[in-house]
């Protein structure tokens, strides 16, 4: 038989595992399943798996994951306490999620038709968030003390940060980056500095 779920606290508090290599064949990972697995610091969960369970990951050692296509929900917690440097989302709709990780320091990298997608998502938009293998200089510049990001289609930008120490900047029409002309489209949210 194959194994299609990973039962809940299965693997709780096992300190020393450090490797794990879930099958094509799962479809769930239940709650508590790797609490406080501290050595475990990669996890690629495949593109069979449609939901994380509550906790599953809280407190382990995880610092990078990559999701699969497949995944439509990760539930609260999931990857709470976790120093996460690193997101894949295979996925091209984001899963829906509440407070799954504990802080939004993390790169996310998705699937370039759904950047804007992830961008714009309540909770996914609040990472900093990139198309899949695409460098950060080619997605994120600053001009004059003005970051943008470059949108899915390369021919955008939106604002979406001030460097500069002035409380009030001016937003052109057009910005240039190493020869190309963006168009100036907009301003992502991201709270007082802009």
């Amino acid at each position: 038989d194959k194994l299609v779920k990973i039962n809940n606290s299965v693997f709780w508090g096992c300190e020393q595992l450090s490797n794990v290599i879930i099958g094509s064949e799962c479809t769930e990972i239940g709650r508590y399943a790797f609490y406080s697995c501290d050595k475990l610091t990669n996890i690629v969960i495949p593109d069979a798996v449609s939901s994380i369970g509550a906790n599953a990951f809280q407190d382990s050692g995880v610092d990078s994951v990559c999701i699969g296509m497949g995944i439509k929900s990760i539930a609260s917690a999931a990857f709470g306490n976790c120093s996460i440097k690193k997101i894949v989302c295979k996925a091209t709709t984001p899963p829906s999620i509440y407070d799954a990780f504990s802080n939004f320091n993390a790169t996310v990298e998705v699937p370039v038709e759904s950047l804007e997608i992830y961008q714009n998502h309540y909770y996914w938009g609040q990472f900093y968030i990139k198309a899949i293998g695409m460098p950060d200089e080619e997605r994120n510049f600053s001009v004059q003390g003005v970051r943008y990001t470059v949108t899915v289609s390369q021919e955008e930008a939106v604002v979406s940060g001030n460097e500069s120490n002035n409380d009030s900047i001016i937003i052109p029409g057009h910005v240039i980056n190493g020869g190309t002309t963006y168009k100036v489209t907009g301003i992502k949210k991201i709270g007082a500095n802009v």
